[in-house]
């Protein structure tokens, strides 16, 4: 209360969040999304594939007008470390059907029950009832995707201790992927790109507000 008395008006995202010392001076504006901004707007199909290459997320041979972004798109490699997520295969994600989920590194968004959802979902390949549904399956890989943290990051880590103790096969069906957060700009796009090329969005939470993510996704 004593910092907030000498500003005019105030904002909030819910009216049960606003104080009572705060009545009458206080504008809501529910969480919405933005169609025009470079995370949600519409992309070209050379738009799309250029946003892949330029950020490390797709391969080419091809000559390209667009130049690499100033952070590279960064995937989980089975020493540990990190290298642009091209490495060490492509990802195909213009090709295969992909599953991902893009929040912050955090307990409360799932990572870890998803990933294991996935690699038993992997295991029963050999059950499924037609052919088309095994090749399908078999092709199918998972992206599991956040910011590239400042510091070594509790929930990353997890995420890849668990995923060095996958079989190799499992491994290169599940890329763990930071996105640099150096440019808005670019990491917006990498999103953007991302959510285009799955076939599935996922988003575990274990609790949420208003699920911008999904959102996103679905516009």
């Amino acid at each position: 209360m004593p910092w907030l008395g000498a500003y005019d008006r105030t904002v909030f995202s819910l009216g049960e969040y606003v104080p009572s010392f705060l009545w009458g001076r206080t504008d809501l504006i529910y969480p919405s999304i933005d169609p025009l901004d470079d995370k949600n707007r519409e992309l070209s199909v050379q738009e799309l594939i250029g946003i892949l290459t330029s950020a490390a997320l797709a391969a080419t041979t091809h000559p390209s007008q667009n130049p690499p972004f100033h952070a590279p798109a960064l995937r989980l490699q089975s020493d540990g470390s990190f290298a642009p997520a091209t490495q060490p295969e492509d990802l195909g994600l213009l090709f295969r059907p992909i599953v991902t989920q893009i929040s912050r590194w955090d307990h409360l968004k799932g990572f870890l029950p998803l990933l294991q959802g996935f690699s038993l979902l992997k295991e029963r390949q050999a059950a499924q009832r037609t052919e088309q549904n095994k090749q399908r399956l078999g092709l199918t890989r998972l992206v599991l995707a956040g910011p590239d943290p400042d510091g070594v990051q509790e929930v990353l880590r997890e995420v890849c201790e668990v995923w060095g103790g996958l079989s190799p096969e499992l491994q290169r069906d599940v890329a763990v992927v930071k996105l640099p957060m150096v440019s808005p700009e670019e990491n917006a796009l990498k999103v953007n790109a991302l959510q285009r090329c799955s076939s599935i969005v996922a988003q575990n939470s274990l609790q949420e507000g208003f699920g911008l993510t999904v959102t996103e996704a679905g516009g």
